[in-house]
This record gives structure tokens, C-alpha cells and sequence, in this order.
């Protein structure tokens, strides 16, 4: 079981720092173990990931594309794997400043420039939870909401994302995009205090609800 943060806010600017540059370095240094992410849904162009934490360096779907009925038990088995070797800088500051102890699926995630993520949503209850991290986020390069609405994401910030609202990424300029995306599988204290201080400082309210097991 663990805590989530319902609101209805789009997303959260979470206060941390990280040293994006470096860990932007080594996901260029990656580029040729990206696999393509989602490709048989919707109609998404040029995205593709790399698992850092999770079933395998290549496994980076749902956990049911996997043959695991429940995200508990795909939870049980995920590692660090031999990517995370190869990012030290990304996973140092994972291990020691991110305040999670138990990861999901951590991953590097690439938008080719000219690529688009086509509409869709991603949860049934709107939580502040798929965190974000812009690497870099290149001019004509933006999230855009199901009703038009544009966010545009600044290199080296952290976001809580509400992804049970319909969204899209369009890439429009000749630079790749990179992002790391992060899940959690626990609520430390330290992580709810990173919440309730952004929460407070842009005006953002919700409440803790406890699930079992998102549907």
C-alpha cells in the first residue's frame, strides 16, 4: 500500500536540484540502446526508452506486457540494471538525493526531434505522482494538454505530472529531447515534506489517499 497525491492540479514543480547536464551527457552517450517505447499504440513517432530500474534494460512497458498480473509482483523482481552501471552521475543522485527507497520503473526517455506522443491518458484517478525530469527540452519542443492547452518544460526541472488528464509531446525542433521518468513504489517522509513544499508554494492543493493498487 502506498500514499498518493490526489488534486487536480495539471502538475507540480517539485524543489530539487540535480545535475541535469551530466546525466543529459550520459543518456547522449546511450543513445544506441534506446529501444522503441509504445510503438504498437496509438500513433506515437520516434519514442523510445532505457531502463535504468525495472524488469530488465529493455523492459519498458506496462508490467502486464510482461505476464505479471499485478504491479506488486512485478515490483518484487525489478533491479538496477546493467544501465545504471553505465549513468553513474544519474544513478548516484538517484541513490542519494531523490527521496525514494523502494523505485518502479526509472527511465531515460527519448522524444528524436520531428517525433510526436500521441493523445492519451495514463491513470483513472488524477494524481500528482509520474515525476518528470526534464534533461533538456529544446525549443519547439512542448507537453500539450487534451484541450489545447501548452506546458513547456525547463531544462533541469523535476515535475509531478497528473497524467489522468489526456495529453501529447510534440518535438518540432531538430534537437532530440531526454527526460528521465520516475515511479516510485514508496511515500517516504522526506518525499511527502518535497510535495508539501511545492504544494504550498504554488498554490496547489489535494490530499494523501492511501491505495492499494492503482487499476
Amino acid at each position: 500500500m502506498k500514499e498518493y497525491f490526489k488534486s487536480d492540479a495539471r502538475h507540480l514543480k517539485l524543489p530539487i536540484e540535480l545535475p541535469y547536464e551530466e546525466m543529459l551527457e550520459e543518456a547522449h552517450r546511450l543513445l544506441d540502446k534506446f529501444t522503441a517505447h509504445r510503438d504498437s499504440e496509438y500513433a506515437h513517432k520516434g519514442w523510445s526508452s532505457l531502463t535504468i530500474h525495472g524488469l530488465g534494460w529493455d523492459k519498458h512497458e506496462s508490467y502486464k506486457t510482461y505476464g505479471y498480473a499485478k504491479g506488486k509482483d512485478a515490483s518484487k523482481d525489478m533491479i538496477w540494471t546493467e544501465i545504471a552501471d553505465l549513468c553513474p552521475v544519474t544513478t548516484k543522485w538517484l541513490k542519494e538525493v531523490f527521496p525514494c527507497d523502494k523505485y518502479g520503473r526509472v527511465r531515460f526517455m527519448l522524444l528524436k526531434a520531428g517525433g510526436h506522443i500521441a493523445l492519451h491518458n495514463d491513470s483513472s484517478i488524477p494524481l500528482l505522482e509520474n515525476i518528470n525530469i526534464a534533461l533538456n527540452n529544446p525549443e519547439g519542443c512542448k507537453w500539450i494538454w487534451g484541450d489545447g492547452e501548452e506546458f513547456i518544460m525547463e531544462p533541469g526541472g523535476v515535475y509531478a505530472m497528473n497524467i489522468h488528464y489526456p495529453h501529447s509531446v510534440v518535438n518540432t525542433s531538430s534537437e532530440d529531447r531526454l527526460h528521465l521518468i520516475i515511479a516510485r513504489h514508496d511515500a517516504t517522509a522526506e518525499w511527502k515534506s518535497l510535495v508539501d513544499q511545492a504544494a504550498l508554494a504554488q498554490g496547489v492543493s489535494g490530499e494523501y489517499i492511501v491505495i492499494d493498487e492503482l487499476p
